[in-house]
């Protein structure tokens, strides 16, 4: 018996300097790489017009029989 891995869901959470959270994205790609929440952190800077603190990437993934 072979055990793997799959991602089900990611999900974003932004917070602004204060560490106050801003707001979470779900349903993102669980492969997304640094440069695009980079991107997708600079556009919500942006719109809010006004700074982020951190942004949180979290990954459910899931065990199953290969």
């Amino acid at each position: 018996m072979t055990v793997d891995t799959r991602h089900v869901s990611a999900s974003l959470r932004l917070k602004n300097p204060t560490r106050e959270h801003v707001m979470s994205l779900h349903r993102v790609r669980p492969d997304m790489n640094r440069q695009q929440v980079t991107s997708i952190t600079d556009a919500v800077q942006q719109i809010r017009g006004a700074q982020l603190g951190g942004v949180t990437m979290t990954v459910t993934t899931e065990l199953y029989e290969a």
